[in-house]
């Protein structure tokens, strides 16, 4: 039992935080007993002075207890935040306060003209094109959504929050944008001189529509792009009178890069009399074109300019929202079923769906060979994520197909995390709706409302469109890109016209989650078109695995794993979870002792309490403890009762022994053996994953050159050894 005696609060004050990006991480150190540190990742995501849940030990030392707070991540758009104690400091015997200060200086930035024209039309819908902020300090920009714009002249126009003008009479008038000073230190301000015309031309442009799965006019609140993916535009264009119908010619023109792209685009012979009043399903009932191939390469990027036009005066210019990273590396593990025969994935069918559904417009799949993950999700899961950290340097997720009924809980997956599992093509929904879901539950989503899931999101109360308290999907057109068609949220190509959050199958995102899965996509790195991974160094510095359940109070550790594979930021998925829990762990080591919070892993539905981390590998552990609050939980090393009742082999020899087809090892002192193959080119292979025994066959046909890893573990300490092969003979 840990005892508090004279101990002091910390608060932790976040100011000038931009609310429209996502979390700031913190790194907190506060004193917990005479020379034990306790050391807690937090997230916080808006102004507010929080509580810290951990108190700082202050008895030993005339000046109080010892904290820092150091910043891990920064807001994920670019602004810059600082921390007022990023060195140990004393409390004095007092509650404490660290400021975590927000405030960001930058410079307004557009690519649009200073003068703008436009001509009254009904059902008008033009939004802004929104400025960027540039940190000239280190040479980077700063994505925000928070502007302010003012109209100067509302007898001819008005423009609300979003940048959506509405024209009100003929004339000219002025909009300011300034940035928020709430959370920017901008000192300029941008103007524009918008010029509106009257009813002159026969016909008049309405709006723009632009999209890869779902069309919306360029700078709508939802409108998202991936780079480089395929994209349609469309024009809606409508006549003022019946005598005058016949459509002129129009041209989209793109400019990004430097380069300028001029493209025909399709449209009907003769536009429609009087103005669109809802969206259009057809393809052939307004200006279309498609941006694919190589012209998507180089014109679908952050930055790009689109103009609609025609030779006698019609124009509308834009600029759409274009995500900065879109490809998404994936590795699917198959399981084996009850004959030893795993069902081979259909890896076009996985490419095709991500472009289409996600925000992604490239991704690299690969096959994992098959392995046996038996039939029951949470077991595979916690298989699929251990092999994961076993295998990749953190930048590919994981997808485990695992056989089994086909109904009932088909997939489960973290939020957010880079493992899933689900069922494999012996269910027919297995790829269109639990293979999106679920990976929807690792880029962040929790369940939208609808077929038996519920939501405290407050959007989904929010009355935005019709249906959408169940989640239903907007009546924006979807693009359909298989067969380059248009399509309404109702069709039966999509199931439901439901969002793919809930459980009424359906196998699209609505514009609100599809907008967050695009912002979750731009804010991590390793969603950028990068080489997969770099060969790795062989001599990484060892980490130690970390993972169990904890089940009544009691913690089932499964066995301690020391790897030499550099995972990246174990905190890439951190989460701002509240929890009636306050887990910790102490780890007791020849070189110190160390208390850690304990991030419990959220899982898409059920209750099982998992945790999984890595944290470096320390001197020999003595002693690792766990505590809820004060009280110290019971602890077993799943499977060791078992070991014990197991005579061990007999083992003469050095710790481990490698002979070419069978690896021998003293089970006696380490019971358990995990195996890692890295290839010559620097991908790794789990052979083995905490086998017991004291003997493991190998067939050498598999290795030819590279090394091996053998990872021993006695369930709280692991060691690893490492072994370089031969290329194999020809």
């Amino acid at each position: 039992m840990i005892t508090t005696t004279e101990r002091d609060k910390l608060d932790i004050r976040v100011q000038h935080k931009d609310p429209t990006t996502a979390s700031i991480g913190i790194n907190v150190h506060t004193e917990n007993a005479p020379s034990v540190m306790f050391s807690a990742n937090v997230s916080y995501s808006a102004d507010n002075l929080y509580r810290y849940n951990k108190e700082i030990y202050s008895a030993a030392h005339v000046d109080g207890g010892r904290y820092r707070a150091t910043i891990y991540g920064q807001p994920l758009n670019g602004q810059l935040c600082t921390t007022s104690v990023p060195s140990y400091k004393r409390t004095g015997g007092k509650d404490a306060e660290v400021v975590i200060d927000c405030m960001t200086k930058a410079t307004l930035v557009s690519n649009l003209k200073d003068e703008l024209n436009l001509a009254l039309a009904d059902n008008f819908e033009y939004y802004l094109p929104k400025p960027s902020l540039y940190r000239s300090s280190d040479n980077q920009w700063i994505d925000s959504s928070d502007f302010h714009f003012l109209s100067l002249n509302e007898n001819v126009l008005t423009v609300d929050d979003t940048g959506k003008i509405t024209l009100i009479g003929v004339g000219k008038a002025v909009i300011q944008v300034r940035a928020n000073p709430e959370y920017y230190d901008v000192e300029n301000i941008l103007e524009y001189q918008v010029n509106v015309a009257g009813d002159e031309q026969p016909i008049v442009l309405q709006r723009l529509e632009i999209g890869q799965a779902t069309l919306f006019s360029p700078g709508a609140p939802h409108q998202i792009l991936s780079p480089k993916g395929t994209t349609m535009v469309r024009a809606y264009a409508y006549a003022r009178q019946q005598s005058q119908t016949q459509m002129p010619a129009l041209m989209l023109s793109i400019t990004a890069n430097g380069q300028q792209l001029s493209k025909a685009m399709t449209c009907p012979s003769n536009a429609q009399v009087g103005s669109f009043d809802s969206p259009s399903y057809q393809l052939d009932e307004v200006c279309y074109a498609i941006i694919d191939g190589a012209d998507a390469e180089t014109f679908i990027t952050s930055g790009m300019q689109l103009t609609v036009s025609s030779d006698d005066g019609l124009a509308l210019i834009s600029e759409p929202k274009v995500n900065q990273h879109g490809m998404l590396n994936l590795k699917l593990v198959p399981g084996l079923d009850s004959n030893g025969v795993a069902k081979t994935p259909d890896v076009e069918a996985f490419d095709q769906t991500l472009r289409q559904v996600y925000p992604l417009s490239k991704t690299n799949i690969s096959v994992r060979e098959a392995v046996d993950l038996g039939s029951e999700l949470t077991p595979a899961l916690k298989q699929v994520e251990q092999l994961r950290k076993l295998e990749t340097d953190g930048l590919t997720y994981f997808y485990g197909l695992v056989p089994g009924i086909c109904y009932g809980e088909v997939g489960l997956g973290y939020i957010p995390g880079a493992s899933a599992v689900g069922r494999d093509a012996a269910c027919s929904w297995y790829l269109r709706s639990t293979f999106v879901h679920e990976l929807g539950h690792n880029l962040g989503l929790p369940h939208a409302p609808g077929c038996g899931t519920g939501s405290s999101d407050p959007f989904w109360a929010s009355n935005v469109w019709e249906g959408v308290s169940r989640a239903a999907l907007s009546p924006a057109p979807l693009f359909e890109q298989t067969d380059r068609s248009v399509i309404s949220p109702k069709d039966q190509r999509i199931h439901a016209d439901s969002d793919a959050m809930n459980y009424c199958f359906g196998d699209r995102f609505s514009e609100y989650n599809y907008q967050r899965l695009a912002s979750y996509v731009n804010s991590k790195s390793w969603f950028s078109d990068q080489s997969l991974r770099r060969k790795m160094i062989q001599q990484a510095e060892p980490m130690i695995l970390i993972s169990g359940e904890i089940i009544d109070n009691k913690v089932l550790l499964e066995p301690i794993i020391a790897s030499n594979n550099p995972l990246g930021n174990q905190d890439h998925f951190a989460q701002e979870v509240s929890s009636q829990h306050n887990y910790t762990m102490l780890i007791n080591a020849n070189d110190g002792v160390i208390m850690r919070e304990l991030p419990m892993v959220k899982l898409d539905h059920g209750n099982s309490q998992l945790f999984s981390l890595e944290i470096p590998a320390s001197a020999h552990i003595n002693a690792i403890k766990f505590f809820d609050g004060e009280q110290e939980l019971a602890l077993e090393i799943n499977g060791l009762k078992e070991q014990s009742l197991q005579a061990p082999r007999r083992f003469t020899g050095p710790t481990i022994d490698f002979t070419g087809d069978y690896v021998y090892w003293n089970n006696q002192q380490y019971p358990w053996l995990t195996l890692v193959y890295t290839k010559k080119e620097g991908s790794r292979q789990t052979l083995a994953l905490n086998v017991t025994g004291g003997e493991l066959a190998i067939d050498p046909r598999q290795l030819d050159g590279g090394s091996l890893h053998f990872s021993l573990s006695d369930g709280i300490n692991s060691v690893i050894h490492s072994e370089v092969l031969a290329p194999s003979q020809p």
